[in-house]
């Protein structure tokens, strides 16, 4: 009996934690999170389909890293795999948080704060724990197309950069 309640309050907090996490995200991060969900609001087929090869082909190449360093001895690879796995866990973190802002201005059209991210972030926690169809539907759906949505933030941020000095240049 005792492990079941340690096991609940472990979710509780966890759960706490992961929308805290989204509130947080949108309150320092205001800018980033909003042009995701604004990208991935505007072209969802193709966000989702980015965010898939981008984080297949991240993964490969730094489980790739991973074990060329563990059978050759490089710690290089073994870091430059470590690097691409953070790199991706930020971008699903980052994409996750425009799904739930996302998620809020549509559930909660009239109202903002933090509250309707709670409960939009506790929606979305809820629904990815679902068995079956919300571990392996809804939870890499959203992922999916959250980083898609980012890694286009992300390259728009770059050509609007790199087109500055350009246009200055003329």
């Amino acid at each position: 009996m005792n492990q079941g309640l340690g096991v609940l309050v472990l979710a509780i907090l966890v759960a706490f934690g992961v929308i805290s996490i989204f509130i947080l995200m949108e309150l320092y991060f205001r800018r980033w999170v909003h042009r995701t969900k604004e990208l991935g609001s505007q072209s969802v087929g193709r966000s989702v389909l980015l965010g898939f090869v981008n984080a297949l082909f991240i993964s490969a190449l730094a489980v790739g890293s991973w074990a060329l360093a563990e059978n050759s001895g490089v710690v290089f690879l073994g870091a430059l795999g470590l690097i691409l796995a953070v790199m991706l866990a930020l971008g699903l973190v980052f994409g996750l948080a425009g799904m739930v802002a996302l998620t809020a201005e549509r559930l909660f059209p009239e109202r903002s704060g933090w509250k309707p991210l709670a409960a939009a972030a506790g929606f979305i926690l809820l629904g990815s724990a679902t068995p079956y169809i919300g571990w392996f539907g809804l939870l890499p759906y959203l992922a999916f197309w959250g980083l898609g949505a980012f890694i286009q933030a992300l390259y728009g941020a770059w050509r609007e950069r790199r087109a500055a000095p350009q246009a200055a240049a003329e």
